[in-house]
């Protein structure tokens, strides 16, 4: 015996259960472009349902069309819908993983989550330069010449993007010349689109004389996050450094010395040390001609050497022999040993 029994289905009054469905499970997306993150909305139960879909964990300003939908969805059927994504190329979008979190409400029964990754990508530009480039020791004239100051460098750090950056700095001499550096502060910290400056200092001892003496450094930035390719990461500075006797100075140096030695040597014929100060009255040779005698009108009897008389850097005068109390006019040898002088 087969009996036919008949099933009605009505219209639930319960609370029903919607489903949230994300088609992926991390998207990719660089500051200033834009991603599409679909969602999927299914009603499984027999009563139609208003649904509000929010979205949550990155700022509602970076969804072109805000972070809320409204839509309804048919008894047993699906919705989909889509939010458009577009993180600024600021401070705020760093480049990382943004836990995003999507909620849909409805009228009908419990809200439903489900969640994502969205990975902003590097972007930007990293910048490195130093300023000036040559530096002068000293850089102006200062009264205590003999001084060394330090030559002042200015680093400039340009983090142009949208990640964080540690940098520190390496300065190279490839001369090998002894000089010391001191960097303030020794280590950068940069947040994104940040700017920081740098105080290098550079010191070594000045020449004594001659020219301008030149040195070169390599100084080189290390950025830490190399995701992004550095901009002149390496830059060549200069100091010059100027000796504490400049050329010109020593040579007018040189000159007042060789002067004021020529001045008093028996080369000036005006020395007021050597030789007579009036008219000489009487030359007296000895007998073997190796020295002579000279009377002068002022009272002086001065003796001198014959050997190497053609020699102007040799010093003939050997000195006064004798002070009078006048004018001296006639000065004789005695002709045996040569060991006394008349003086008339």
């Amino acid at each position: 015996v087969r009996q036919v029994i008949r099933l009605e289905l009505q219209e639930g009054t319960g609370q029903s259960r919607i489903q949230l469905e994300l088609p992926f499970q991390r998207l990719q997306v660089a500051p200033l472009d834009i991603v599409e993150m679909p969602v999927l909305v299914r009603n499984p139960s027999q009563q139609a349902t208003n649904v509000t879909l929010m979205s949550e964990g990155i700022p509602a300003n970076w969804l072109i069309e805000g972070a809320i939908r409204q839509f309804q969805v048919k008894a047993g059927g699906q919705f989909s819908t889509a939010f458009l994504c577009q993180p600024p190329f600021s401070p705020e979008a760093i480049s990382k993983v943004y836990a995003i979190t999507l909620t849909a409400k409805h009228t009908n029964g419990p809200e439903a989550t489900a969640s994502a990754g969205l990975e902003v990508l590097p972007r930007g530009s990293l910048a490195f330069d130093c300023q000036p480039k040559v530096q002068t020791v000293p850089a102006k004239f200062n009264w205590r010449f003999w001084q060394n100051s330090p030559a002042t460098y200015k680093l400039l750090l340009n983090n142009a993007s949208n990640l964080e950056q540690t940098v520190s700095v390496d300065i190279l001499n490839e001369d090998e010349e002894e000089y010391t550096s001191e960097l303030v502060p020794n280590q950068a910290h940069l947040l994104p689109l940040e700017q920081q400056t740098l105080s290098l200092q550079i010191s070594k001892n000045r020449p004594l004389l001659g020219g301008v003496q030149k040195l070169e450094f390599q100084v080189k930035s290390l950025w830490q996050d190399r995701r992004l390719e550095a901009r002149n990461p390496m830059q060549t500075i200069e100091l010059r450094l100027k000796p504490i006797i400049p050329s010109w100075a020593f040579i007018v140096l040189l000159a007042i010395v060789l002067g004021i030695l020529w001045y008093f040597s028996w080369l000036n014929p005006e020395n007021p040390l050597i030789a007579h100060r009036a008219a000489v009255t009487s030359v007296q040779l000895d007998g073997l001609s190796t020295t002579a005698l000279s009377s002068s009108n002022d009272q002086t009897l001065r003796q001198w050497r014959t050997v190497g008389f053609f020699y102007p850097i040799f010093n003939r005068d050997m000195g006064v022999v004798a002070q009078g109390q006048k004018a001296m006019r006639v000065v004789r040898f005695r002709p045996v040993n040569n060991d006394l002088a008349a003086i008339g």
